[in-house]
């Protein structure tokens, strides 16, 4: 598993270093985001705190069209209710935390140019691997409704986007233990699990050969 996520981040690096060749914009991502998750058991509330390094083809350019891919660490805690027959009923609130090695991959289309602001808005798919109780992978779709880009003197990019994603964590076992009760199953997660999230992301680019006099 760990020689699959550090082959995969080499990948995506070197997918990253290889563009930045050209006019794009390279920098650093903080992502925020909160919703829910619904296991087969059980359903509850979810929050994402990640970091990601960020490559974009055009932060700044007249042209239409963008590709953003986010590439980095996420950490995840899962807030749910559960009941447990000890012989007695028990209820509480417990917790399940992990940790994904993720991509989004955004593409963006400009709807206003400026040399100042650049906005836009388009889907993306999200791919990696997830790790929590058991090892996963991670696959989903969302929609960026909202991507601004501030563009300060010729190199300096403060980037925000908004938006939502769906995206489930499809675990290589097809039970998960509890590790609180023995002989146990299916409380803390399952198979599979779907995430439904309110995102927001605070990136900082700087630009290379990536103007708002560049065209197509």
């Amino acid at each position: 598993m760990r020689t699959s996520i550090v082959s995969f981040l080499v990948f995506c690096f070197v997918i990253i270093f290889s563009n930045s060749l050209y006019a794009a914009g390279l920098g650093i991502a903080f992502r925020f985001s909160s919703g829910s998750v619904d296991y087969d058991l059980y359903d509850g509330d979810a929050s994402h705190f990640g970091i990601n390094f960020v490559f974009d083809s055009n932060v700044a350019k007249r042209s239409v069209f963008n590709y953003r891919l986010n590439a980095g660490v996420e950490f995840f805690e899962h807030e749910y209710d559960v009941d447990y027959d000890y012989g007695y009923w028990y209820t509480g609130t417990e917790y399940n935390e992990g940790i994904r090695i993720m991509t989004d991959h955004t593409f963006g289309f400009g709807i206003v140019k400026s040399r100042v602001v650049r906005l836009w808005l388009g889907p993306n798919i999200r791919f990696g691997f997830v790790s929590a109780d058991e090892a996963g992978l991670c696959l989903g779709a969302g929609l960026t409704a909202l991507g601004l880009n501030f563009n300060f003197g010729p190199v300096f990019t403060l980037g925000l986007e908004a938006g939502y994603q769906y995206y489930a964590d499809l675990y290589f076992d097809d039970v998960v233990e509890n590790e609180y009760v023995e002989d146990y199953y299916l409380y803390e997660g399952s198979s599979a699990g779907l995430n439904s999230m309110f995102v927001v992301k605070l990136s900082i680019l700087f630009r290379i050969n990536d103007t708002y006099d560049d065209f197509f």
